[in-house]
């Protein structure tokens, strides 16, 4: 049940994001000062979320990347359980503890995300040279 009501929420705050626009016009037609305030706050809005989103959406995209390596290399893995014993040992438990060990691994799986991601930039960019390259070679 849980899943269904996440994916209903999911999909009813884009369902807003999309019809900010036509809420806005809804609101202006009203003719009363109110709406019409609340229209132009909805017409200053909407370009900041969207802005934001994009910014949230990048770095959720590196977080999953960085995520999927991290649990499938075996050696990532290790050095985030030796990060987190290293803060184990010089933090008291407790909530900070907790709060350190969790940003510490999201921190470290952003990076490997970041990592991977550049990699791979630089290989797409990379390939067609190489390619251009023997071919050129070939044709000589």
């Amino acid at each position: 049940m849980v899943p269904i009501g996440i994916t209903l929420a999911v999909y009813g705050i884009v369902a807003l994001i999309i019809n900010i626009d036509n809420l806005r016009i809804y609101l202006d037609s009203h003719g009363k000062k109110w709406s019409s305030m609340l229209g132009q706050v909805l017409l200053w809005f909407a370009p900041q979320l969207m802005k934001a989103l994009s910014l949230l959406g990048t770095i959720a995209m590196f977080l999953v990347s960085g995520s999927i390596w991290f649990h499938a290399i075996g050696v990532l893995h290790d050095v985030d359980h030796s990060l987190l014993d290293i803060i184990h040992h010089n933090i008291s438990a407790g909530w900070l503890q907790s709060l350190t060990s969790l940003l510490a691994s999201i921190f470290w799986q952003g990076i490997i995300g970041l990592i991977v991601t550049y990699v791979l930039l630089i290989f797409s960019l990379i390939e067609p040279l190489v390619h251009k390259y023997k071919s050129k070679q070939i044709s000589s």
